[in-house]
């Protein structure tokens, strides 16, 4: 966790400096997130994987390829995450620009780097066997 942003999962005990998390809800200092089930990595995961097991590959191959990836595209989410608790600290107005459009698009070309990065690193047809 970058500093000045130490996440964790316990009551705020009455400290608004001290961040706390709750089942959907991230709050640090006056700002909160609510993260609700379109927001979490899950989907973009399950569209990662549904492309590397449609890909002609090794099983093996397929299955390191959805465990790196989905390793890559939870912790593209903290990121996402702890970028946008600091435009909605910082600047509020333009939250919904950045969710929206920045953030969307972004993660939807990671999902898609991550395919091709995959894609690339296959073992070809000689190295199969």
């Amino acid at each position: 966790m970058p500093a000045g942003l130490p996440f964790h999962s316990e009551p705020r005990m009455g400290n608004p400096k001290r961040p706390s998390t709750g089942a959907t809800r991230v709050e640090w200092g006056s700002v909160a997130l609510e993260i609700d089930s379109e927001c979490t990595p899950v989907l973009p995961t399950l569209v990662l994987c549904a492309s590397l097991f449609a890909f002609a590959a090794p099983v093996r191959w397929k299955l390191l390829g959805a465990a790196a990836g989905a390793i890559a595209l939870w912790g593209f989410n903290v990121l996402r995450l702890v970028a946008l608790a600091l435009v909605l600290r910082q600047w509020p107005r333009a939250f919904e620009i950045v969710h929206v459009l920045l953030w969307q698009t972004a993660t939807l070309l990671v999902v898609l780097g991550l395919f091709v990065l995959w894609v690339r690193r296959v073992p070809g047809p000689e190295r199969r066997r």
